[in-house]
């Protein structure tokens, strides 16, 4: 995923050059500068705090999308339209968790909403795992704590895409 965040700070670097400028003399290309300002983004504690969140949230549901048939077909011995049915929940999660940021966002701010998601995210894999562990394992609690994981990846998944990467460039430039 880190990647995609790079591509994104070189897309919004290359397309609003002026905003550089006023870190540099007149005689740099603002193309220039700003690749020079985009060599610094790595050192952005920021930066690399939404990369690590956007990493390990995507991270478990793309775990949960190659593990889940296998797991179902195999450990469950679900046929095929109960395991359709309960592979698509998560989804039902997802999109209640983007109503939720879309909903809340601006009232609680992006770096809240990310937290808020992580935190439900991990509690839905964690609370999973615990009863798992008890001995109390099934496909509906199996499934069902995956919804909440998509509920998590819902609410903060997409704010980690809201700071524009100038904005996070810029605030660390700031600085100095």
């Amino acid at each position: 995923m880190p990647i995609d965040i790079w591509m994104r700070a070189l897309y919004a670097a290359l397309m609003t050059p002026n905003h550089s400028v006023r870190y540099f003399d007149r005689s740099t290309p603002p193309h220039i500068s700003t690749l020079i300002l985009l060599a610094a983004l790595p050192a952005s504690r920021r930066f690399w705090g939404y990369c690590l969140a956007t990493t390990f949230s995507a991270g478990a549901f793309i775990a949960y999308l190659g593990g889940a048939p296998f797991v179902g077909s195999e450990v469950f011995e679900m046929n095929a339209i109960w395991l359709g049915l309960s592979f698509g929940a998560v989804s039902c999660g997802y999109m209640l968790g983007n109503y939720i940021s879309g909903r809340f966002s601006v009232r609680f701010g992006i770096n809240r909403m990310i937290l808020m998601g992580t935190i439900v995210g991990t509690s839905g894999v964690a609370c999973s795992l615990f009863i798992f562990y008890l001995g109390f394992g099934s496909a509906v609690v199996f499934f069902g704590f995956m919804i909440i994981v998509g509920l998590g990846n819902g609410a903060g998944h997409e704010n980690v895409w809201q700071p524009d990467a100038k904005e996070v460039l810029f605030n660390y430039l700031d600085r100095f």
